[in-house]
């Protein structure tokens, strides 16, 4: 008697030698219930839970020789990080934690308080398999987060970031002064200090200074929304601030 080994993320499963192992192991890489699906089709087989304390299962008639000890002659093949076959019926997903409603006014689901931000990371659930965790581990060069302006400057945000036509500061520790940007405003439609950006561990959010007339924040596949005056909005790679008279704020390589 001849089996197979089958290895994915939620368990593993040993099979008749001649059963469909790409179909088993891609169920098995979706959740237990689907390799158990799988297998279930199949003429017997094993699973077994790969989380702490995960029991063992049977199903069908399984040849002496598997229930017993696998014999020397059996062959096995393991098979990983194999692609889901289109045959796997993947179960519904379960919805994403959906944020708390904003506040009356003009923010739309666009924008997201660092608060926010935090809870929802918290909520997240972690790598469900040693090959995730594997390529996570592996070391990659970090890109420092860092603003583009429409002026072709760029700065790094290593530090708080204050730009306006004419931006300067009051009252603040020299070892934590935050960058001031100067930026032509002929309509005047940009005020002295007009937004500020602060990089803040694991993320970065922007502030509208109570200006005059207003930032607004574009996103992809949304539409622009105005920062409320005063308020911290976490920003994302990509999202642009728009100031007026013509200049933005693009950010990059944001965390």
């Amino acid at each position: 008697m001849t089996s197979a080994l089958v290895v994915g993320a939620a368990g593993i499963a040993l099979v008749p030698a001649g059963a469909d192992l790409r179909a088993v192991q891609g169920a098995l890489d979706l959740s237990l219930d689907a390799g158990r699906a799988a297998v279930a089709r199949l003429a017997w087989g094993v699973i077994v839970d790969r989380t702490p304390g995960g029991r063992t299962e049977r199903h069908g008639d399984v040849p002496l020789e598997v229930a017993d000890g696998t014999p020397a002659e059996a062959t096995h093949e393991t098979l990983i990080d194999v692609e889901t076959p289109e045959s796997i019926e993947i179960p519904a997903a379960v919805p994403a934690p959906v944020p708390p409603a904003a506040p009356a006014g003009d923010h739309d689901g666009a924008t997201v308080s660092l608060s926010q931000l935090r809870a929802m990371r918290a909520q997240a659930p972690g790598d469900h398999d040693g090959a995730t965790i594997a390529r996570s581990a592996i070391t990659r060069p970090v890109a420092m987060p860092r603003i583009r302006l429409s002026t072709g400057e760029t700065h790094t945000l290593a530090r708080p970031v204050i730009i306006g036509r004419a931006p300067r500061l009051t009252r603040v520790p020299l070892d934590d002064a935050p960058l001031l940007v100067t930026v032509a405003s002929p309509e005047l439609d940009i005020s002295r200090s007009h937004v500020e950006i602060v990089p803040d561990h694991d993320a970065v959010v922007v502030t509208d200074l109570r200006t005059t007339n207003g930032t607004r924040l574009v996103r992809d596949g949304a539409d622009p929304v105005r920062l409320r005056a005063g308020e911290a909005t976490v920003v994302v790679t990509g999202d642009v601030l728009d100031l007026g008279d013509g200049v933005t704020v693009a950010f990059e390589d944001l965390p």
